[in-house]
């Protein structure tokens, strides 16, 4: 498993996850690598975001979050359109598969993933974060039903 966050300017570095994680891993996971960078990133007013998975949003998960006072977005079900980041895969995957490539290994892969995630700038990342008042407004006009992102 692949796992990243980014804000508008920021973004951390991938990690490479080799387990299936529970609720306890992810919140430990979320202390070790969330809190840092939204200490040294963020101004304060940032918002979580992540995807339905039983692991973000389990009771333990939503209060880990809230005693750590992190505002988070209460995604409706089965709406990955509604973050972002699917987009940022997205992109990833072009790059890294760019031109036809073909990867033997989970280590070459793992390298052209990290490599690509170098190239994702600035611009891609803000303009990114600046659809979100635009996917929240078409999520709620289409009441939590598919919209165009």
């Amino acid at each position: 498993m692949c796992w990243a966050e980014f804000s508008s300017i920021f973004k951390t570095q991938m990690y490479f996850i080799s387990t299936k994680m529970n609720s306890k891993m992810y919140t430990d996971f979320l202390e070790d690598i969330l809190i840092p960078f939204m200490d040294d990133n963020m101004d304060g007013n940032a918002i979580f975001q992540q995807d339905n998975a039983s692991i973000h949003v389990s009771t333990l998960t939503k209060s880990w979050l809230t005693d750590h006072n992190i505002t988070y977005l209460d995604c409706p079900a089965c709406s990955p359109k509604m973050n972002p980041i699917e987009n940022l895969w997205g992109i990833l995957a072009r790059r890294v598969y760019q031109y036809g490539k073909k990867l033997d290994d989970v280590a070459s892969l793992k390298q052209e993933i990290t490599n690509a995630c170098g190239t994702i700038g600035q611009e891609t990342l803000h303009s990114l974060s600046k659809s979100m008042p635009d996917r929240i407004f078409a999520v709620t006009r289409a009441n939590g039903n598919p919209t165009k992102y």
